[in-house]
Parts: structure tokens; sequence; C-alpha cells
């Protein structure tokens, strides 16, 4: 009988992929003891980035392609963390801006060393076996597929 669950398509590959570097990165907060899920941290991150700018519930639902029920949950968990605050926009009551707090803030400065340990051991460990000029290639084709999609 022939094995038809290979996986060869690039979609499946990058799928399996996207679910191992998502395991990788929740076991590694989990031993840092850092009380969040890594899409938490990720909407922390981009608040941070930028600040002076005005995101939404939407955009953040769009960039991390989540679902509408999914980024709810996960920016009133923030809320009630007091990492975020919600604002509803002047010109359209339906739209929710988001705040990072001092509270938010002071989380990542303090955890922003062992996060970004992290994320280089995991970014080590998935392109081990590449020489680093197939791991710049991999980046820049990586960015390619993601702009082609956007």
């Amino acid at each position: 009988m022939e094995n038809n669950f290979e996986v060869t398509h690039l979609a499946q590959q990058l799928k399996q992929l996207a679910g191992i570097v998502q395991r990788q990165l929740s076991t590694g907060l989990k031993e840092l003891e850092i009380p969040l899920i890594g899409n938490q941290i990720a909407i922390l991150v981009q608040l941070a980035q930028f600040p002076a700018a005005t995101i939404t519930q939407k955009q953040l639902e769009r960039t991390f392609q989540l679902s509408h029920p999914t980024m709810r949950g996960l920016i009133q968990s923030l809320v009630k963390l007091h990492f975020i605050e919600t604002q509803p926009m002047a010109q359209d009551q339906r739209q929710i801006a988001l705040v990072l707090t001092p509270a938010g803030i002071a989380f990542l400065v303090d955890h922003a060393d062992k996060l970004r340990g992290l994320v280089d051991d995991t970014e080590d460990q998935l392109a081990a076996t590449l020489r680093p000029d197939e791991q710049q290639q991999l980046k820049h084709l990586m960015a390619l597929l993601l702009e082609s999609v956007a």
C-alpha cells in the first residue's frame, strides 16, 4: 500500500515547519517560566515596534493570519494582565485600537534577553543543517513568499 500522506507539497512543508517552531517556542516559554504564549508575545512586540502608530485588532488579525475570535481572546487576556489597553477608534467605534501599557513595556524589557535567546536558539535549531549562505537564501525566499501572499 502506497503512503498517501507524504509531505511533498510546499504548503504542507511550511505548515509542518510552522507547527514545529511553534511547539519549540511554547516549550521554551514554559521552561523560562514566561506566563504567555507565543501569539501574546508577538502582539506585545508588534505594538512595541510601532509605538506611535495606531494599530487595530483587525490589522493584527491580518498580520498574524488569525481569526477574529482568536485575536479577540488573545487581546482580552493581555488586557486582563494590564499589558495592553483597548480604545474604540474615533472615526469608527467598531474598530478597536490597541495600546501597550507601562506594564506591557516593563514585561518586554524585563524578558527581552530571554525572549531573544529563545528565538535565536529556535532559529539555530531549525537551520542547523544549512550553511550560512543557505540560511540567508532561505530568509530571502521566505520574505518573497510572504510578500507575494500579503
